[in-house]
């Protein structure tokens, strides 16, 4: 086993991360709104691709990390739900 490799952090629903570098390009929820699972919580541009993030479980946003037109790195949290 390498000594280099980091340790693995447990699956965390609730956080909503960039999956790899990209810009926001809109947020179609707002802090204290309820979602239903697979709900569209906003768009992100990767790669020439509009990628659709949905909601992973029913919820209400406890934060919205992220501006719209903004250029994320990989595993910024982008929104949080409760």
């Amino acid at each position: 086993m390498p000594l280099d490799r980091k340790p693995s952090e447990p699956f965390t629903p609730k956080l909503i991360l960039a999956f790899m570098p990209a810009t926001v390009g809109k947020i179609t929820v707002k802090k204290g709104q309820k979602v239903k699972e697979g709900e569209e919580l906003l768009i992100f541009t990767a790669m020439k691709m509009d990628n659709r993030i949905l909601a992973p479980m029913d919820g209400k946003v406890k934060s919205v990390n992220a501006r719209t037109g903004e250029s994320v790195p990989k595993n910024t949290i982008l929104l949080e739900l409760e």
